[in-house]
């Protein structure tokens, strides 16, 4: 009897002692690992933009200076552009007036005509089928037909210039003989008379600015009757013909 009870409690402490460790087990498991908790990763919140609320007050004062600075670079060269272009539409017409005088003087001469001669020489040339009344120089004075014309290089009238000016193109700019700011708006070239001491010059301006008179051009060509030398004037930043 004393045996069995000492094998009952030996067997009754020893299951005891695994109860206990495989509890000790259990918790220490359960500490480090839930299972009935779900896996789940924090994620960062997303951060909110803010509003756009305009520009500042320094960035619209930086795009002014900006614009400003390009303006300022840029202004004068298309000013200097337009100058450019303006000289050349100058020098185109310039070149054909110098090429139909040139041609009616040539048909003088052709003729046999000489300078020096005086009444001798004939008074008319014909170019392309306008005749022409020419000085004593063998020049193209006017156009008129009409009575006597004076020839001489010293009586020239801006009306006999114009009708140089309109008969000698081909395809001639408007032109006037008026210096109000009206007529000289509606014109491209402005007509007037030179008085020299030697010889008058025929002066054809080109309107860039109709208020100005022709007094004080910027664009302009010059016909002198005793020579038929062509001058041609422009602005001092683009040189001087």
């Amino acid at each position: 009897m004393l045996a069995f009870s000492r094998a009952t409690f030996s067997y009754v402490f020893q299951f005891d002692s695994v109860n206990r460790y495989m509890h000790n087990y259990n918790s220490s498991s359960s500490s480090k690992f839930d299972s009935t908790k779900p896996l789940t990763a924090k994620l960062p919140a997303a951060k909110l933009s803010r509003p756009s609320l305009g520009f500042t007050l320094i960035e619209v004062v930086v795009v002014i200076v900006l614009i400003s600075l390009l303006a300022a670079v840029a202004a004068p060269r298309f000013l200097n552009l337009k100058g450019e272009a303006e000289a050349a539409a100058l020098r185109g017409v310039a070149g054909g007036f110098s090429s139909g005088v040139a041609m009616g003087k040539a048909q003088w001469i052709a003729k046999g005509n000489a300078s020096g001669r005086g009444a001798l020489n004939d008074t008319r040339v014909v170019i392309d089928g306008i005749g022409f009344n020419v000085n004593h120089f063998g020049w193209l004075d006017s156009v008129d037909e009409t009575g006597n014309p004076d020839l001489t290089v010293t009586s020239q009238n801006a009306a006999d210039c114009q009708d140089i000016f309109e008969y000698i193109l081909q395809s001639p700019p408007s032109s006037t003989v008026e210096v109000d700011p009206a007529s000289r708006g509606n014109a491209q070239y402005a007509v007037s008379v030179v008085d020299g001491v030697a010889s008058d010059r025929c002066r054809y301006e080109l309107i860039v600015r109709a208020d100005d008179m022709p007094e004080i051009p910027e664009f302009y060509f010059d016909y002198e009757l005793l020579s038929g030398r062509i001058t041609i004037g422009l602005p001092d930043h683009l040189g001087v013909d």
